[in-house]
């Protein structure tokens, strides 16, 4: 298993029509957001105003939680979401999605026909999780607030808040915390899956 952790000077940051985005981590790392031929991008950002608009991203799939604040979406395809911090809720990129609320967010975005899944996990004080990875698994961690994430058996051997870990390759990764944590996970399968 290939690991590293991904700081303030890895990221990109660059404006959209509703404030200021933050990209995290694209794959391939050769490819660039415009240019649309990335397998997954992960990207945090910030909404300055009350009503945005999502760019629209044809061939996508997206997940999306506030960080702070509460979202609320609404999209020309069905969608209809409000919510609060760490609630998850995923969507097709070609949808046009109105938000609403001045918040802080988490997202993925992963090309379709790949599988992938985005969930937070919750940690009590002193808690433990081992998650294990797979031969074609990418794991991407993100610690949005709080203390220092303990990491078991990888040279880094933990994760501060803003900072990012993308594990690659099949292993186990023990976490640890000694006060209540949550933790954004990601994790994308980097084989072909199907259309859809």
């Amino acid at each position: 298993m290939n690991t590293r952790i991904l700081t303030e000077k890895n990221f990109n940051s660059s404006q959209w029509s509703g404030g200021v985005t933050r990209e995290l981590f694209i794959y391939p790392e050769w490819t660039a957001y415009p240019d649309r031929d990335f397998l997954l991008r992960i990207s945090a950002a910030t909404v300055v105003l009350e009503t945005a608009t999502f760019t629209p991203l044809e061939g996508f799939h997206r997940w999306i939680t506030p960080l702070e604040g509460r979202l609320v979406l609404q999209g020309d395809q069905g969608t209809a979401a409000s919510l609060a911090p760490y609630e998850i809720h995923d969507f097709d990129g070609s949808e046009g999605i109105e938000s609403r609320g001045k918040v802080s967010d988490f997202n993925l975005m992963v090309k379709k026909g790949w599988e992938a899944d985005m969930r937070v996990l919750a940690l009590e004080a002193g808690e433990a999780m081992t998650l294990a990875l797979e031969a074609s698994d990418l794991l991407a961690l993100y610690l949005p607030e709080g203390e220092t994430l303990t990491l078991g058996g990888i040279p880094q051997g933990s994760l501060k808040a803003g900072e990012l870990l993308v594990a690659e390759g099949r292993g186990t990764l023990d976490l640890q915390t000694e006060a209540p944590s949550r933790v954004i996970c990601c994790r994308v399968k980097k084989t072909r899956a199907s259309e859809g």
